[in-house]
């Protein structure tokens, strides 16, 4: 089953969402996220990638959720969200591109949807700065205290990479613009 999860770390020296990515990637990793070690002492996951399913959430997030609800209506209608071997994804991806031109053109990056789900380091989209609508969209009412499998496998959590912190309140000035926030998928 896949779950997913979201990951903060301090912006100071990592200077673009790659740098962001890569970070997180080896934080999990080296904290045992999948090798029941470290930091995650129990059983977690046996597998990981940033983005993944969830490759262009953070986007996805910041957008006008009505629009976006009418735009996977629309696309559903018309397209479906299945795929075959005669509908690839990048046909779907080419159609979903087109469709949400219209609910959103000014829109300019790879579509949220039918992205690449075992592109290892993710989209450049699956990293950014914590602003306002992703704290109070994501980070304010899911930044955990404590890991536990529950949690984790509950889907949506947030993490900290500088752990001791997450017993510190959970307040707007100490996020936005001060953490990147990255997506992650990962199997259990």
């Amino acid at each position: 089953m896949h779950a997913l999860l979201y990951v903060l770390c301090p912006k100071d020296g990592l200077d673009d969402s790659k740098s962001a990515r890569n970070h997180v990637f080896h934080w999990l990793s080296d904290n045992g996220f999948t090798e029941n070690t470290g930091l995650f002492q129990h059983y977690y996951a046996d597998w990981f990638v940033i983005g993944g399913r969830w490759s262009g959430e953070l986007t996805a997030n910041q957008l006008d959720q009505e629009k976006l609800t009418e735009l996977n209506k629309e696309f559903n209608d018309k397209h479906g969200f299945w795929i075959n071997k005669d509908i690839t994804e990048e046909i779907r991806q080419k159609q979903y591109r087109e469709i949400t031109q219209k609910y959103f053109p000014d829109y300019q990056g790879i579509p949220w949807a039918f992205r690449d789900s075992y592109q290892e380091q993710g989209y450049e989209d699956d990293a950014q700065i914590v602003n306002r609508l992703l704290y109070e969209r994501i980070i304010k009412d899911h930044l955990l205290d404590q890991i536990s499998q529950e949690k984790l496998w509950n889907g949506g959590a947030v993490i900290a990479t500088d752990m001791q912190d997450n017993k510190d309140p959970v307040t707007p000035d100490r996020f936005i613009g001060n953490y990147w926030i990255v997506v992650v998928d990962f199997h259990f």
